[in-house]
Parts: structure tokens; C-alpha cells; sequence
């Protein structure tokens, strides 16, 4: 208990002594200075995830990085374990991303800025029509030359399970033609469980995989498409389960 009322302290006090630095960076897009704003809000945000993650006293090892393209945008499909997947993706791998999130974020006014800033959308899973105008939306970010990242679970699991992904879920990548990246992680709900009640220190290990991709599918190879990341993520969680070790790790 002393740890989570630390880590929750401290998170909101950094929230909020950086939030001239949020009224900077909406300066900046409103006078269309788009670079500067987008490379701040950037910054700013992955800093702040790393920072949340070490206060827990966590760390988080990474492998594959060498697999992210260094040009063009790309859509990263990550399993679901807990609140601190996003964090993980945010701080320790090194391309700009927005995500697509839920709706219920705009309930925390100053992170669902920050959020903006580096182009997330949400999505409300009770519209169908709103979903689908979510993921058209996303479709164009990416498009303009920003990664995306989805969790095609549609919720976290709070376990080392992974429940199947929601149908449709690769529509995204599809749809803007660019590559899927997929990305397992392991160990986050360990850090904060669902509650959100139990902040401990724990490893977190994340695998990035090969890009797979999307251009030029046949309706098969799309339908097919979904299983196939989600086969390639689970047997990867599988093996960090499994506690193996991993050559060429970065740990930050």
C-alpha cells in the first residue's frame, strides 16, 4: 500500500507541474508549428511513461527492436494485460504512435490532452457507428505518416491469458496498407492489476516481432490475417512465460 500511494503522489504531482509544458504544445499546433509540436508532445509523453514505470520500480526489457522500421509508419497489434501496456509501448519503443483508445479517457481531462497531442482517437465500443468512423479516422493518421497502435483484445485480461482478438480488428493496418508490427508483453498486470489499487515492482519483458504485410492481400490472407498475428503473439508469450532467455536484450 505504501508503494501504490507513492507511485500515485508522485504520478499526479508530475502530472501537474507539466502542464504549462500541455499549453506549450497547443500553442504550437495552433499557430501550425506542426514539427515542433508534434516532437515535444512526443517527448514529453514517452519521458512521462518511462518515469511512471520506474517509480514502480519495474523495468522492462525489450527485444526486436532491430524489427521496427526506421521509415514510414506502421501498426503496432499488442496483446492486453494491463493499464501499463500503453506505458511500455509509449516509453520504450522509439517511434512516434498514437493509439487507438477508448472513450472513457476523457474522463482524466489532462492526460486525454496529452493523448490528443500525440494523435490518439477513441473509440466508444457501444456505437458501432462511432467505432467504425474511429477506425477511419486512425485509417488517415496513419496515412499521413504516424504509427498506430491497437489491442485487437478490446480490454485487458489482468492474467497471462489472451482472449481472441475482436473481429475486424486488423481493418486498420489493412485499410492504410502499411505493416503490422506485432508486440507481446508480459508482466504488466503484475505492476497494476485491474483495480488499479496494487502498484508493485515486477519485470516486464516485450518481444517485437517481425513486420508482416498488408498491401496486396487476397480476401483470404485478410480473413486469415487476425489469427496469424494473434498466433504469432501468443507463441511468444508462451516462451517469456517459459522464463527463456534472449540474446541481444536492451534493458533500460
Amino acid at each position: 500500500m505504501p508503494r501504490t500511494i507513492f507511485w500515485y503522489v508522485c504520478g499526479c504531482f508530475y502530472t501537474l507541474i507539466t502542464t504549462p509544458l500541455l499549453v506549450i504544445v497547443k500553442i504550437l499546433g495552433a499557430v501550425k508549428m506542426f514539427h515542433a509540436h508534434d516532437r515535444l508532445a512526443t517527448s514529453f509523453t514517452s519521458k512521462a511513461a518511462r518515469v511512471l514505470i520506474h517509480l514502480s520500480g519495474s523495468k522492462v526489457i525489450i527485444t526486436g527492436a532491430e524489427n521496427i522500421p526506421q521509415e514510414g509508419p506502421v501498426v503496432f497489434v499488442s496483446n492486453h494485460q494491463g493499464h501499463m501496456d500503453s506505458a511500455v509501448l509509449l516509453g520504450f519503443i522509439k517511434k512516434p504512435k498514437g493509439f487507438v483508445s477508448i472513450v472513457e479517457a476523457k474522463r482524466f481531462p489532462i492526460i486525454y490532452s496529452w493523448m490528443k497531442s500525440i494523435k490518439c482517437v477513441f473509440m466508444d465500443r457501444s456505437n458501432i457507428k462511432q467505432s467504425v468512423e474511429c477506425i477511419n479516422k486512425a485509417v488517415e493518421i496513419v496515412k499521413q505518416g504516424h504509427s498506430m497502435v491497437i489491442f485487437p483484445e478490446g480490454k485487458l485480461s489482468d492474467s497471462d491469458e489472451m482472449a481472441e482478438f475482436k473481429k475486424g480488428s486488423m481493418k486498420l493496418a489493412v485499410k492504410a496498407g502499411v505493416p503490422i508490427i506485432p508486440v507481446t508483453i508480459s508482466g504488466t498486470y503484475k505492476m497494476m492489476n485491474k483495480s488499479g489499487r496494487n502498484i508493485r515492482p515486477c519485470t516486464i519483458m516485450c518481444i517485437i516481432d517481425k513486420s508482416i504485410q498488408t498491401a496486396n492481400l487476397s480476401k483470404d490472407e485478410e480473413q486469415e490475417l487476425a489469427q496469424k498475428v494473434r498466433s504469432i503473439i501468443e507463441n511468444n508469450l508462451n516462451i517469456l512465460l517459459r522464463n527463456e532467455k534472449y540474446e541481444n536484450c536492451n534493458i533500460h
